[in-house]
């Protein structure tokens, strides 16, 4: 057992059981093995990776309270963050990791082999494909993205997979404040609507960190998400 990433975790309030510390240092060991292979991460020191990948995804619980067994979309999940580490500390959510890079899901595939994870999902699409199936669409209580694309993007690659009554929680910067300002209104569009901003100093080396935290009121338009990067180039 890594004392230092139980120390780094008690510093954050967490407490995980040796099993979950297990499955947090077979994760770390898949992340260095892969990052020679591909690019999954610049983040490959020990303590950065716990600091700044898998305490950083566990922030999520830090003052939301999310329910057991519900079904969760971590939208552009690069090396599975926040989504896998999520998934280690409570296995009943039921999670679907989205990336477009077939690589990076190759990735994720091999991660929830190795570490036995159940209940997990590992998708190669864009967002503007995959939420246009109505199977996925709008039929996640919960959607997690990190560091994806600035906010009023994020919101259209995002929002349409949240159900009713669902939320979505965009993990961002000490910048999120200023980003919620400009995302008015894509929240309006998409049928969101704004519950909190929750920003704190995160980690051993006080990294900031907002919580933008969203629920769907109502349905977001079917057009939504726009194909053809216009989410980008023309963001609502």
């Amino acid at each position: 057992m890594n004392k230092g990433f139980v120390d780094r975790l008690a510093k954050a309030g967490l407490d995980l059981t040796p099993q979950q510390l297990d499955l947090f240092e077979g994760y770390r060991a898949l992340i260095k093995e892969w990052n020679e292979k591909i690019d999954i991460t610049a983040i490959t020191e020990d303590r950065e990776v716990d600091n700044k990948h898998f305490i950083d995804s566990l922030s999520v619980f830090r003052q939301v309270r999310i329910p057991s067994h519900i079904r969760v979309m971590d939208m552009g999940s690069g090396g599975g963050f926040p989504g896998i580490p999520m998934k280690i500390v409570d296995p009943s959510l039921e999670m679907t990791l989205v990336d477009s890079l077939k690589k990076r899901v190759d990735f994720l595939q091999e991660v929830v082999s190795r570490l036995g994870l159940e209940g997990v999902r590992c998708i190669h699409a864009r967002a503007e494909d995959f939420l246009q199936d109505p199977g996925e669409r709008e039929s996640f209580d919960l959607v997690v993205s990190r560091a994806v694309a600035p906010l009023p993007t994020l919101l259209e690659y995002c929002l349409p997979g949240v159900k009713i009554q669902g939320h979505f929680i965009a993990m961002k910067g000490p910048g999120g404040r200023e980003e919620v300002s400009q995302a008015d209104r894509a929240i309006q569009v998409l049928g969101g609507r704004l519950k909190e901003v929750d920003s704190f100093s995160w980690t051993e080396e006080g990294y900031q960190r907002s919580l933008v935290v969203l629920e769907k009121v109502k349905e977001s338009p079917k057009k939504y998400p726009r194909g053809q990067g216009k989410a980008r180039k023309s963001p609502l």
